[in-house]
C-alpha cells in the first residue's frame, strides 16, 4: 500500500474544501440574485402603483374652468391624464426591457422557462467543469463524489505543488467577495483543512 504524502493530503483536502465551497458560492449567489430581483420588482411595482393612485385622483377631480372657458379645463385636465398614463405605460415598457435583459443574460429568452444552462454556466465562471472532466467515465454516477478527491490527487499533483494553486487562492477570492453573506462557514472548514 502506498504512503499518502503531504501533497496527496493538501490536494484531497482541497478537492473536498472545493466542493463545500462549490454550495456555498452557488447559494449565496443565488440569495444575491433573488435579493437584487425583489428590490428591482418592488420598486417597479411602487412607482407604478403612485401613478396609477394619481391617475385615479386626476380622474376623479372636476376640471378646472380657465378664463371663462370650460374647454380649456377640460383640456388640461385630459392632458395631465394622457401624461399620467405615457408615464405609467414607459415604467411597464423599462420593467419588460429589464426582464427581457435578465432572461437574454441567463439564457432563457421567453417568461416561464428555467434556466437550464445556469449549472453550467457557474462551472464555466468558477472553472469548476476542469474538474469535472479530469477523470474517466467512471468517476460520473453515483461514484462520482467519492473518487473526486483521488482524481485531484492524481491529475492535479504537480498543479498542487505550485504556491498559488492551494486553497488559499480560493480562500483569497471568497474573502474578495462584496458581501460576505452566507460564506461564513468557508474560513472555519479552510482552517480545518490548512
Amino acid at each position: 500500500m502506498a504512503r499518502v504524502t503531504g501533497v496527496e493530503r493538501q490536494a484531497r483536502a482541497a478537492a473536498m474544501w472545493w466542493e463545500v465551497a462549490k454550495v456555498h458560492l452557488h447559494t449565496s449567489y443565488l440569495a444575491f440574485k433573488r435579493a437584487s430581483r425583489r428590490k428591482s420588482k418592488s420598486g417597479y411595482r411602487q412607482r407604478i402603483n403612485r401613478l396609477e393612485k394619481k391617475l385615479s385622483e386626476a380622474a376623479v377631480v372636476p376640471p378646472v374652468v380657465i378664463s371663462g372657458s370650460a374647454g380649456a379645463g377640460d383640456m388640461a385636465c385630459w392632458e395631465t391624464v394622457t401624461s399620467i398614463r405615457r408615464a405609467i405605460s414607459d415604467f411597464r415598457a423599462r420593467w419588460q426591457a429589464l426582464k427581457l435583459r435578465s432572461l437574454f443574460r441567463s439564457h432563457t429568452h421567453h417568461l416561464g422557462h428555467s434556466a437550464r444552462d445556469f449549472f453550467r454556466r457557474v462551472s464555466n465562471k468558477f472553472l469548476d467543469n476542469t474538474v469535472l472532466s479530469l477523470g474517466d467515465s467512471s468517476t460520473h454516477g453515483s461514484v462520482r463524489y467519492r473518487r473526486l478527491p483521488e482524481v485531484m490527487r492524481e491529475k492535479w499533483q504537480g498543479v498542487m505543488q505550485q504556491l498559488a494553486a492551494g486553497p488559499d487562492l480560493i480562500d483569497g477570492f471568497v474573502a474578495a467577495l462584496p458581501s460576505r453573506a452566507g460564506v461564513e462557514g468557508l474560513e472555519g472548514l479552510c482552517d480545518h483543512v490548512t
